[in-house]
C-alpha cells in the first residue's frame, strides 16, 4: 500500500522525512514525499498510490479528479498562523497585511490586525488560477506584505513585494500521517475482506446465487454456473426463469422471510442438488436471497473420501497379479480364474490349506477389480475375542460401553465402503455374530453399538478359510444362509504339494529377497533340490518363506549342497528322543553334528553347539551379531561359548 505525500516547497519535505523517520508504519506501507507546485499539478499522474496528502488547492484538485482515491486533506492550524503573525510582527514592519488564499476561516484572524500593528485584508481565491489576480488586486490596493502559500508566495515575488508563507508545522504533519495510514489499513482490510468473500464464492464447490426482490441474479459462481447447463452468463437474468423448479421455494422464503432447506431437487439440467434458500435482511429491510445448491453426486462422492481418510493409512492392497511367482499349469488357472472372478461384483470365497496365499490372491482380486481405488480391509477373524471382534467390525458411538472411545469408532465394515472386506478365517466367527454379519451383507447397511441410526455401505466380501465350511454348517458352528451369501464364487488355492514344479522358482525368488546380495546368488545342486522338491511342506508357501529365511542367515551366497539343504530343512535346535527311522529325507543322526569329545553330553547340547557354531560362520564372528540371530543376551552367548570351548 503506497501513500503519496504532496509538499508544495522544499523545506516541508524536509519536515515530512523528519517525521515519517520517527514514525513507525506498517511493513506493507510506503510513503513517498514529493514536491508539486500547484501551477503544474495538472502534469501529476497518481495512478499506482493507494492515498494522497495534499493542502490547498492541490488537495481540491486530487479530490475532485481522483475521487476513487484516500485524499488527506493537510490542514493549516491556527498555530501554523500564529507562527506566520509573529514573523511578520517581529521581522517586517508592513503598513497593509493582505492574506491571499482559498482558507475562508482567515475572516476570523482580522482581529489580530492590532498585533500586527497594521490593517489586515482578506483576498480570497476560490482557485489556484485567482492566486494571481488576487495578488496583484492585493498590490494595487497598496498591501506592502503577501501572506499565503506557496504560489502566493510566487506571484508576490514576482510584483516585487514581500511575502511570508504560512508554513505548516509538525504537528500537522504528523496528524495527517497518522489520518493516512488509517485510512489505508481500512481500505487495505476491506480489500481483504472483499477478495476473501470473492474468493471463497468462487472457488466453492457449491453453486451460489445472489437473487434480489425483484428475481434477477446479482451474483452467481462457477459451480452455479455449471449445475445451470446455460452457455451464456447469469447474472441479470431472472432466476425463476433459469430454475423454474425452484421458484416456489424463493417465493416462500421471500415471504416468510425464514431460511428454507430442499432435500433433493432435480433441475433441468438433469443435475440432482439439495438447496438452501437465507434471505439477506439489514435493519428490517428484505434485499434479496443467497440460495446454495449442492451436487448430490459430490455429496455421496465427499462421504466416501471422508469415510477413506477415516480409516487407517494401511488399509491398502499392496499385491497384484504380478506377484504371484508359479509355472505349474494348476497355478496357471487358478490365476486366470481369479482374475475373471477380479471382473465381478460377486462375494467369494477362497479355500485352501493354511500357508497357500489366500490373503494375497484376495488383494491381488481387490486390485485387479473396479474397487482398487478404494480401501482393502483385513480382519482375521480368528484373531480377536468375540467381545472384541464385534466392535472392531461393526464400529460403536461414545459411550456405548465401559472403555468406548470418545466420540465413537467407524467399525472395519464401515472402513471398507467403496472398496473390499477380507475376512480371513471366516469359520472362527462367532455364531452370534454371523447373523449381524449376514444382514450387513443383504441389506448393505451397518449399525453401529450403541445406536439407532443405520449407515449404508458399499462393499465386497472375499472371505477365505481352511476348514470344511459344509462340516461346519452340518455341526451347527456355522449358519448355512451366511455361507450361500459368501461362497458365490469359489476359488480353491492347492497346497505346494500338488504344485511341486513351483518350489525351486520360488525358493531362488524369495532367496533373492533375503539376502544382501544380487537376487539369484543363491543356487541348489541336484542333491539339494531333490532335498528339498521332496519335502513336505505342511504350512506350503508360509514354510517355503521361512526355510529361505533360514538359509539366508546360515549359509552363505554360492551354491547350496545336500548337507546345508538338510541343515535348513531339519534344524539341529529339534529336540531329538533316541533314533528315528530314516525317512525320504534322511535320517535324524545326520542332523546333530558331533561336538568335540568329552564336551557334550547330549543331543540337546549337541543341537545348542551346532547352533552357535552356525551362528558364528554366518556372523564371522561378530558376538552382538550372534547373539541377535540366536535371540539370547551377550552374556548368555559367552557363558555357552566358554562352556563348548568355542572361540
Amino acid at each position: 500500500m503506497k501513500i503519496l505525500f504532496i509538499v508544495p516547497y522544499p523545506e516541508l519535505r524536509e519536515t515530512v522525512e523528519r517525521v515519517v523517520a520517527t514514525t513507525e508504519l506498517p511493513s506493507y506501507i510506503s510513503l513517498v514525499a514529493d514536491v508539486h507546485a500547484v501551477e503544474n499539478i495538472e502534469q501529476l499522474n497518481p495512478a499506482g498510490y493507494d492515498a494522497i496528502i495534499a493542502r490547498g488547492y492541490t488537495s481540491k484538485y486530487i479530490r475532485r479528479t481522483h475521487p476513487g482515491l484516500i485524499n488527506i486533506d493537510l490542514d493549516i492550524t491556527s498555530y501554523d498562523i500564529i507562527r506566520s503573525f509573529q514573523k511578520i510582527a517581529s521581522v517586517y514592519k508592513p503598513h497593509k497585511v493582505a492574506y491571499c488564499g482559498g482558507y475562508k476561516y482567515m475572516e476570523a484572524c482580522l482581529p489580530f490586525s492590532d498585533w500586527l500593528g497594521c490593517p489586515l485584508g482578506v483576498y480570497y481565491a476560490a482557485d489556484s488560477a485567482d492566486i494571481k489576480k488576487t495578488v496583484l488586486k492585493a498590490v494595487s490596493d497598496g498591501c506592502d506584505l503577501i501572506l499565503g502559500g506557496f504560489s502566493a508566495a510566487n506571484y508576490a515575488r514576482e510584483a516585487g513585494v514581500t511575502y511570508v508563507v504560512i508554513e505548516t508545522g509538525e504537528e500537522s504533519v504528523r496528524e495527517a500521517v497518522a489520518s493516512a495510514v488509517q485510512s489505508v489499513e481500512i481500505k487495505r482490510n476491506e480489500q481483504v475482506k472483499a477478495e476473501m468473500y470473492r474468493m471463497i464464492t468462487k472457488n466453492s464447490t457449491e453453486g451460489i446465487f445472489f437473487v434480489n426482490t425483484e428475481k434477477f441474479i446479482g451474483v452467481d459462481n462457477r459451480t452455479a454456473h455449471v449445475m445451470s447447463g446455460s452457455p451464456v452468463a447469469l447474472c441479470g437474468k431472472r432466476f425463476d426463469a433459469v430454475f423454474p423448479e425452484l421458484a416456489p421455494v424463493l417465493d416462500e422464503v421471500f415471504n416468510t422471510r425464514h431460511q428454507k432447506t430442499v432435500d433433493v431437487v432435480k433441475l433441468s439440467s438433469g443435475i440432482s442438488v439439495t438447496v438452501t434458500v437465507t434471505p439477506v435482511i439489514g435493519r428490517g429491510e428484505l434485499f434479496g436471497a443467497v440460495v446454495n445448491m449442492v451436487n448430490i453426486t459430490y455429496i455421496q462422492a465427499l462421504e466416501g473420501s471422508i469415510r477413506k481418510k477415516l480409516s487407517d493409512k494401511g488399509l491398502v492392497a499392496r499385491y497384484h497379479f504380478e506377484d504371484i511367482k508359479y509355472r505349474s499349469a494348476i497355478m496357471s488357472s487358478v490365476t486366470e480364474e481369479a482374475k475373471r472372478f477380479a471382473c465381478t461384483e460377486a462375494n467369494i470365497m477362497i479355500v485352501g490349506e493354511t500357508g497357500t496365499g489366500k490373503e494375497l490372491f484376495a488383494q491381488s482380486i481387490h486390485n485387479e477389480s473396479r474397487r482398487k481405488s478404494g480401501p482393502f480391509v483385513a480382519v482375521n477373524c480368528a484373531a480377536l475375542p468375540e467381545n472384541l471382534l464385534e466392535s472392531e467390525l461393526f464400529g460403536y458411538e461414545e459411550g456405548a460401553f465401559t472403555g468406548s472411545k470418545k466420540g465413537g469408532k467407524p467399525g472395519l465394515v464401515e472402513q471398507a465402503h467403496g472398496g473390499t472386506l477380507f475376512l480371513d478365517e471366516i469359520a472362527e466367527i462367532p455364531i452370534n455374530l454371523q447373523s449381524k454379519l449376514l444382514r450387513v451383507i443383504q441389506e448393505r447397511e451397518v449399525r453401529r453399538i450403541g445406536s439407532d441410526k443405520v449407515i449404508n455401505v458399499d462393499i465386497r466380501i472375499i472371505a477365505a478359510t481352511n476348514r470344511n465350511l459344509s462340516e461346519e454348517v452340518s455341526s451347527g458352528r456355522f449358519r448355512q444362509d451366511l455361507l450361500y451369501r459368501l461362497d458365490v464364487l469359489r476359488l480353491f488355492l492347492p497346497p505346494l504339494g500338488m504344485r511341486r514344479e513351483d518350489i525351486v522358482l520360488l525358493f531362488e525368488y524369495m532367496t533373492g529377497k533375503f539376502s544382501k546380495a544380487a537376487p539369484g546368488i543363491y543356487k541348489l545342486d541336484a542333491n539339494a533340490e531333490r532335498l528339498l522338491t521332496t519335502y513336505d511342506f505342511k504350512g506350503n508357501v508360509r514354510e517355503l518363506r521361512n526355510i529361505a529365511e533360514r538359509l539366508c542367515a546360515l549359509c552363505g551366497p554360492g551354491i547350496i549342497d545336500e548337507s546345508e539343504m538338510k541343515k535348513v530343512l531339519y534344524p539341529s535346535d529339534v529336540e531329538l528322543m533316541g533314533n528315528r527311522e530314516s525317512d525320504a529325507s534322511g535320517t535324524a543322526a545326520e542332523n546333530i553334528i558331533s561336538a568335540p569329545p568329552g564336551s557334550l553330553s547330549t543331543a540337546k547340547e549337541s543341537a545348542e553347539y551346532d547352533r552357535i557354531i552356525a551362528a558364528r560362520d554366518a556372523c564371522m564372528g561378530n558376538r552382538g551379531k550372534m547373539a541377535e540371530l540366536l535371540k539370547i543376551d551377550r552374556s548368555t552367548l559367552w557363558r555357552k561359548m566358554k562352556h563348548y570351548g568355542i572361540s
